[in-house]
């Protein structure tokens, strides 16, 4: 965490003779528009309308207490614990998962991997939306 006096070696990573700091990086204009970014990023079209529709049409109220268990006690922390991470470090995964313990640096790029995999499939749906509005 950076205090007031530091140097950038201390908020910002070295890369060759640069030296990135935390006071480059954009900053979100308001927390307003910070939560709703969140919001957009954790809370998917299908938890807000299909999940709990097909639950009630099918039967679904038990498999409901299991999920709703999951997401309080499971999801919620793990996002938490993201951002809280990423707001301490000010880095990309790879750099955050370095500081906190050098052997889980690996872990970022099983991170980094699977949000390639969730935007690839994204962007097919994305194509598809597309293609439906345009005919």
């Amino acid at each position: 965490m950076a205090v007031a006096g530091a140097t950038p070696q201390d908020v910002g990573v070295e890369l060759g003779k640069q030296v990135s700091t935390a006071s480059e990086r954009p900053k979100w204009g308001s927390r307003g528009q910070f939560l709703m970014v969140l919001m957009g990023y954790a809370i998917g079209i299908g938890n807000v309308w299909r999940f709990p529709y097909m639950c009630g049409k099918y039967g679904g109220g038990a498999f409901m207490i299991a999920y709703l268990l999951s997401l309080c006690f499971i999801a919620a922390p793990l996002f938490i614990f993201e951002t809280v991470s990423g707001h301490k470090y000010q880095l990309g995964p790879v750099g955050t998962f370095t500081h906190m313990y050098a052997p889980w640096a690996n872990i970022a790029y099983v991170c980094v991997f699977m949000v390639f995999v969730i935007l690839t499939y994204y962007q097919a749906l994305l194509g598809w939306a597309v293609i439906y509005f345009v005919q």
